[in-house]
């Protein structure tokens, strides 16, 4: 557990492209996908955003295929495929995954899973596009840490996860390790692992002091109870890997 943390989470680019998600989480999906899959491997990144993922794909040496709901990352990766996708559209869904049905040997997914309305149609489109044997990366908020135990108790949510963050940031599916595990399994994937990315400050000073003085009061309320707590509570975001099984 980090012991300090001063000020907002910061924001992050590569080479000039905004990456939409957490510090640390792209890093640990490429070194993550590098161990599963060599380049030139076809990866498909779905909700692409701005095209970073997919630009530091493409100078690891992998064929990069981008998907989201708007086609932004095209000025940014001219050298590769991207497409508008609706994916919270089941017809939208079936009809590209019946076109692109086995062509990817890995599919990415970086903090998308918690904006969808149908996340097990979303992980069954995921793998209807895998080839056989091919491998599936994706992240979500952890919903397990101490402060999100914590905000619970107090306030029946979970961090990132309300009407505000709903509003502000369309986190919409808080899922914990227990449920997404069940999922992928459940859409035949096997060897899942799970890994925690990102450290959980003790202190965090926020710009704040009310939400720095909350903060502080649920952690210190909480630490008694931190080695009983089950369940993974390191990492603000948790990193799943698993491969589709051969028939």
């Amino acid at each position: 557990m980090k012991l300090v943390h001063l000020g907002s989470i910061p924001r992050t680019s590569y080479e000039g492209i905004s990456v939409h998600a957490s510090p640390g989480v792209h890093e640990a999906a490429a070194a993550r996908l590098q161990a599963v899959a060599r380049p030139p491997a076809l990866v498909l990144d779905v909700a692409c955003g701005q095209g970073a993922f997919m630009r530091r794909l493409m100078q690891l040496g992998y064929r990069a295929f981008g998907m989201d709901l708007v086609d932004d990352a095209k000025s940014n990766v001219v050298e590769a495929e991207v497409r508008a996708i609706d994916l919270d559209d089941p017809v939208a869904l079936r009809d590209v995954s019946s076109e692109l049905a086995g062509q990817f040997d890995a599919v990415v997914s970086l903090e998308t899973i918690e904006h969808l309305k149908a996340p097990w149609m979303f992980l069954d489109f995921c793998v209807r596009v895998l080839k056989d044997d091919g491998h599936l990366i994706l992240s979500t908020p952890n919903v397990s840490t101490l402060a999100s135990r914590m905000l619970f108790l107090y306030s029946g949510r979970f961090m990132l996860f309300g009407d505000k963050n709903a509003r502000t940031m369309g986190h919409i599916n808080p899922l914990p390790s227990w449920e997404i595990e069940l999922m992928l399994q459940s859409v035949g994937l096997i060897s899942v692992s799970r890994e925690g990315v990102g450290s959980i400050p003790l202190v965090w000073l926020q710009p704040s002091p009310l939400r720095t003085a909350q903060w502080l009061l649920a952690m210190m309320m909480g630490l008694p109870l931190y080695p009983l707590l089950r369940g993974p509570k390191q990492g603000w975001v948790l990193l799943y890997s698993a491969q589709k099984q051969a028939p």
